[in-house]
């Protein structure tokens, strides 16, 4: 996803109106670091937009003028906002006067969130999830900390975007006549960071198993995999960020989507980035992205391989097949990345959340 300079915003604001978002912003790649660019660009017209590091930002974020928080340096008044927990904050967290603070979780990793909560102290907190799936798993795993908790609004559930544009516009040049890809043999593919958590220990071969069906299969993010898989022509691995999100999915006919079972996928936003591009998105039934994925409708879910294997034939099969399940999932995507998610966005981030508390009276 390109990352664009910030338009700064315009009119009268007053300090209580700033939004402070706090992220190592350390990965060009990663998740949380593009969602926070994607929340400065997003709420910049809106409201004055603050970017926070306590690490050494990646060379890709630069421009956007981070600010680096010091021991007498860091964020002060309006909205802090935390974008993730896997990172530690340090003691300013206790000393800043903002007058909310928002911790926006999207990783299950229930430890680090407790870890976060106790370093903010005992003043109210409003809880953002990144999808209905984790913010369900979360309270099932941290019940009684979090009644124990002063939450504003912790229901709030806030999924991740992107800027639709890019992926657009290979959904259209996938729809012009005789567009052909490569070399017209039927891909598939995935991208995701280059992480061994981020694959299923049975995907080498499953791969393997597709290219010997001579379906040619590209992973970017698949450089932590070389070990595991054996040299096929059939097969590429390529490093995450080899190329653009989109560029990538405009060589792909279908799209698959497993993860390590140690690894709970929040929300999943490349396949929906897939089906914003049009093409047809088989996953394992597990992670937020199942919930916008109705099956054999916009897209197919799975709970065994055999089944993903089944629905990848029968896509290389019917070339209507795909184009009809392509075409609804780009409608679905189209919805949540141009309507529902931006707007959720701004109601969690700028509304002021109701004075009550998780595990108070209704």
């Amino acid at each position: 996803m390109p990352i664009l300079p910030h338009r700064s915003h315009s009119g009268a604001a007053t300090r209580g109106d700033i939004v402070h978002l706090v992220n190592p912003l350390w990965d060009p790649t990663g998740g949380a670091d593009l969602r926070t660019v994607d929340f400065y660009k997003l709420l910049g017209n809106e409201r004055p937009v603050r970017l926070w590091s306590e690490y050494r930002v990646d060379p890709a974020f630069q421009h956007l003028n981070v600010e680096r928080i010091r021991p007498w340096r860091y964020p002060n008044d309006g909205t802090i906002v935390l974008v993730g927990v896997y990172f530690r904050n340090g003691g300013w967290i206790h000393r800043t006067d903002g007058r909310r603070i928002v911790v926006i979780y999207n990783t299950e990793q229930p430890d680090r969130l407790h870890k976060t909560l106790h370093r903010i102290g005992e003043r109210p907190v409003q809880i953002v999830y990144t999808s209905e799936a984790l913010r369900d798993a979360t309270r099932r795993d941290l019940r009684t900390f979090l009644r124990e908790r002063r939450l504003l609004d912790e229901g709030v559930v806030l999924e991740s975007f992107v800027e639709p544009s890019t992926f657009d516009a290979v959904f259209e040049q996938r729809g012009k006549p005789g567009a052909i890809r490569r070399d017209g043999r039927f891909t598939v593919g995935r991208l995701s960071r280059d992480n061994p958590r981020k694959h299923h220990p049975s995907d080498p071969p499953f791969f393997s198993a597709l290219a010997g069906r001579g379906i040619r299969v590209r992973v970017m993010g698949g450089a932590s995999l070389r070990p595991s898989l054996p040299a096929d022509p059939n097969v590429e691995l390529l490093p995450a960020g080899a190329v653009s999100s989109a560029a990538f999915l405009s060589t792909l006919d279908a799209f698959y989507y497993r993860t390590h079972p140690s690894h709970f996928e929040a929300f999943g936003g490349v396949a929906l980035e897939a089906m914003l591009c049009g093409i047809p998105v088989v996953a394992e039934a597990r992670g937020g992205y199942a919930n916008y994925i109705h099956h054999g409708e916009n897209g197919f879910l799975f709970d065994d391989p055999l089944d993903a294997m089944a629905q990848l034939d029968a896509l290389q099969a019917d070339p209507r097949l795909r184009e009809r399940i392509g075409q609804s999932a780009h409608v679905t995507a189209q919805r949540l990345f141009r309507d529902d998610l931006p707007l959720r966005t701004r109601n969690a981030l700028l509304a002021h959340p109701a004075q009550r508390f998780a595990g108070d009276a209704a």
